[in-house]
């Protein structure tokens, strides 16, 4: 099988496209919690406005684990580079 450096930095601008996506749309989510209204300042509100921010913090939650992924794919694409570079006789 052969495996392609290609392939592998696609899959990290995927994942970094993922992070990009995830980041807006916990900041959509924390905004929409956020526009309530001045009169809407109750108990229903500020339940509303946790609520958002715990939906936020949910969108976040993979963004630290698909970060930390991408120096090891930088690594695995370069290994695999080394690999697909070297000619053995024989």
């Amino acid at each position: 099988m052969q495996v392609s450096s290609e392939a592998i930095r696609d899959i990290e601008k995927e994942i970094q496209d993922t992070i990009a996506r995830l980041k807006h749309c916990s900041e959509a989510i924390l905004e929409a919690g956020n526009c309530t209204s001045d009169a809407w300042d109750d108990v229903r509100a500020a339940e509303f406005r946790k609520v958002m921010g715990k939906v936020s913090g949910l969108m976040e939650n993979p963004i630290e684990p698909l970060k930390n992924s991408i120096p090891k794919l930088d690594q695995l694409a370069e290994i695999v580079d080394k690999y697909n570079n070297t000619h053995y006789q024989g």
